[in-house]
């Protein structure tokens, strides 16, 4: 029984000693073909943010957009936005990948190249997008052979001169759409909007309703389809989203959409649908989206509407001429899309504020607004308005907006600028150096445009903006060293904004003719890897956002002395050097990208110190050594820092030398990637001594009687000692409880 009990002990320790963990590696084949799409497709490696990661010392597996499974084959592959141009044809070692379950090309330019028939050999798809991919031409009936998908997108917002490129928009003809989905059975969410298809609705309905009876999502826009839309799609009792905008379908809308007790969006714009809307559609309990827009002919009225519902109530169509007699106009976050009436302008005589914000207008500003000599404050940020800004605007410095084309030399005149939002536009020009007196200036965003060239202005261009507190130039081109100058004379993130109810004052304008109300700026800025919309611009929110763009040369030391900073996201550029260490200063930071650049050197301990950090991104850089030890900074997962071969220590699972190791434990050494690990021999030699020994002790127990008695019976002795020694104590203690608290004994 005791030998039993002492093997129980010796398994017991055995599991309890420390495995080395087991993590999928890419299999060599795997990892060949992969290096071979890699080298066999064009795209941009300035722009590319996944195929341009993907090195041969590097696990295939661990590289951007790869998955695999446990057993190392590929079974994702997630390409989108990667700018690939071409390379992908019927021979592509991506057509070898047959583990591939998801398979993602969406967002490319593949100069409307025809669908490779390959497609039919990744088998094992279950995911397949290839929308805005660049793809023209018919679509090859391989794609039928998908019989695992449940998901297929082939949708398209862009479409081919036939007369430049030889080629038309994607088409299904022969196959026909029957042919394409009659085997896909598992299908649940199909996209083929921008398809040309062109069906009739008994056609295109019954090939639906017969081959997909699991289809969720049924998006088919801008297909050349008609009508009438047939009552057969009544089987497909599980769809929750059905778009089927700009088709010629000419027909009233069907009541039995109505029964479709999953349905959550219904987008019919631009169908020519005529007659009265059925109004049982709108009690849906689900429906969240309706578009009915550009319906000249649909008629109907909106009823009482489900207490409980979840449908939007957005405005379509034309934007309506206000009265002349208005002094606040605010159409803001609708689905207007279309221009700008020519003559608003005239009926805005009175108005002190006008909106069209967030809304996907388009065309250009019309010179009425000039006649608007009341307004003080015009919205018109968040569409995609073309041309010049009226220069009566301008004059004025009424307000910004957005636009193309460079900005004005003019704005130059307004000295009380405060906030300057040109964000996400098609801007080409240069760093705004003439708003040098633009000392009232809080805000400069110019995100998401095309401004190139250095952001360094010097002598009489040089411009302090004491005031700035929010600067955001994220997603342009702009080059050249970072600003040690500016970064000097920024003293709003250098200072506190005062105490109590100060720090949640926000930039506003109040209108004293209107009571209480006032407007407030918003803006949208990037911290802790999203994007958030500001509503309110508190004065303590203080942000730098550089990402994404070719800046070069070291981060300036300066940077550490805007101790007030909250957001510094200088990620996706070409910085070097080291981290500097003043940075440890900024106390107040919150949210910390140095992602993807170039930075070398150590992990700065400052950096652990910083308690008020919750976002940290150091991933895919050259960092090396230990990461610091800290209270915050091992709260970070290891995406905070993978990319760096160099790092070591939590909450990396790889293991570090210790300096100061004791006599006789050996030291690490680098492995062929350059990681800091111990040697797996050195666990295996551990474990090994450990059971010899302790089998060795046992075995002798086991087989030498006399060894055996005398080992138990010193063994029962102490054991018995122990015991009894505690059995004596719990009675003395129970004594003195007893008569030491006579109330407690009685």
């Amino acid at each position: 029984m005791r030998i039993i009990w002492l093997l129980s002990i010796t398994i017991v320790t055995i599991l309890c000693i420390r495995t080395i963990p087991v993590y999928s590696q890419c299999l060599e084949d795997q990892r060949s073909l992969l290096l071979q799409l890699q080298n066999s497709l064009k795209f941009n490696p300035a722009i590319s943010v996944k195929l341009v990661n993907w090195t041969p010392s590097k696990d295939c597996c661990d590289w951007k957009g790869v998955t695999c499974d446990q057993a190392g084959h590929v079974t994702g592959l997630d390409l989108n936005s990667e700018f690939i141009s071409d390379g992908i044809n019927q021979s592509s070692s991506l057509f070898s990948l047959q583990f591939l379950e998801s398979l993602n090309l969406a967002n490319n330019s593949l100069n409307w190249k025809q669908i490779p028939s390959s497609f039919s050999n990744l088998i094992s798809l279950k995911y397949l997008n290839l929308s805005n991919a660049g793809f023209g031409g018919q679509i090859p009936i391989g794609l039928s052979c998908l019989k695992r998908l449940a998901t297929l997108d082939l949708s398209a917002l862009f479409f081919p001169d036939p007369y430049l490129h030889g080629t038309a928009r994607l088409q299904l003809e022969n196959p026909n759409l029957l042919t394409l989905i009659q085997n896909l059975t598992g299908l649940r969410n199909l996209y083929l909007d921008g398809i040309n298809i062109s069906a009739q609705g008994s056609e295109w309905c019954q090939a639906i309703s017969s081959s997909l009876p699991n289809l969720q999502v049924l998006s088919m826009s801008n297909c050349y389809l008609s009508g009438p839309i047939d009552s057969s799609l009544l089987k497909l009792q599980s769809l929750s989203e059905i778009h089927l905008g700009s088709n010629d379908l000419s027909v009233p809308v069907p009541e039995f959409f109505a029964n479709f007790t999953n349905l959550t969006a219904l987008r019919l714009s631009y169908a020519n649908l005529y007659g009265t809307f059925p109004e049982k559609i709108f009690q849906v309990p689900t429906l969240q989206t309706l578009d009915l827009s550009e319906n000249i002919k649909l008629q109907g009225s909106l009823p009482e509407f489900l207490q409980n519902g979840s449908l939007q109530n957005l405005l379509h169509g034309e934007i309506p001429i206000p009265s002349q007699s208005v002094m606040y106009v605010d159409y803001s976050s609708n689905n207007f899309s279309s221009s700008i009436p020519a003559e608003i302008g005239n009926s805005l005589t009175f108005a002190l504020f006008f909106s069209l914000s967030n809304n996907n207008l388009t065309g250009v500003i019309p010179l009425s607004i000039c006649n608007s000599t009341n307004l003080q404050v015009l919205d018109l940020s968040s569409n995609r308005l073309s041309g010049t800004i009226p220069q009566c605007l301008i004059e004025s410095c009424s307000m910004t907006l957005e636009l193309d084309g460079q900005i004005p030399q003019s704005l130059a005149n307004c000295t009380n600028l405060e906030v300057l939002n040109l964000g996400y536009n098609t801007i080409s020009d240069k760093f705004p150096c003439f708003l040098k007196s633009s000392s009232h200036l809080r805000v400069l965003n110019l995100r998401s445009n095309r401004f190139q060239g250095g952001i360094q202005c010097g002598g009489d261009q040089f411009n302090s903006w004491p005031r700035l507190q929010i600067i955001d130039l994220a997603l342009n081109y702009f080059t050249g060293p970072l600003p040690k100058n500016s970064f000097l004379h920024w003293k709003a993130m250098m200072v506190d904004e005062g105490n109590g109810q100060s720090k949640l004052d926000h930039l506003r304008y109040e209108f004293p003719y209107l009571g209480h109300f006032y407007y407030q700026d918003t803006v949208t800025v990037t911290m802790k890897g999203q994007q958030w919309e500001l509503v309110k611009i508190l004065a303590i929110f203080k942000s730098i956002d550089f990402s994404s763009n070719n800046f070069e040369g070291e981060i300036p030391d300066i940077v550490g002395g805007l101790k007030y900073l909250y957001v510094l996201n200088l990620s996706y550029n070409a910085l070097t050097g080291d981290i500097p260490l003043s940075l440890g200063n900024l106390t107040q930071l919150g949210s910390l990208d140095l992602s993807c650049n170039k930075l070398s050197g150590s992990i700065p301990e400052q950096l652990a110190s910083l308690s008020f950090l919750s976002f940290l991104n150091l991933s895919y850089n050259q960092l090396v050594g230990r990461i610091p030890i800290g209270t915050q900074i091992q709260t970070f997962s290891e995406t905070s820092f993978e990319g760096n071969i160099g790092l070591c220590g939590l909450p990396l699972n790889t293991n570090c030398i210790d300096v100061q190791m004791p006599a006789g434990v050996l030291p690490l050494t680098p492995d062929e990637d350059g990681d800091l690990d111990f040697e797996p021999g050195i666990y295996v030699s551990v474990a090994v001594g450990f059971v010899v020994g302790l089998g060795s002790f046992i075995g002798a127990l086991a087989l030498c009687k006399r060894w055996r008695q005398w080992y138990y019976k010193h063994v029962d002795q102490g054991l018995e000692r122990t015991f009894h020694l505690e059995e004596r104590r719990r009675r003395r203690d129970r004594r003195k409880r007893a008569y030491g608290d006579p109330i407690r004994r009685l």
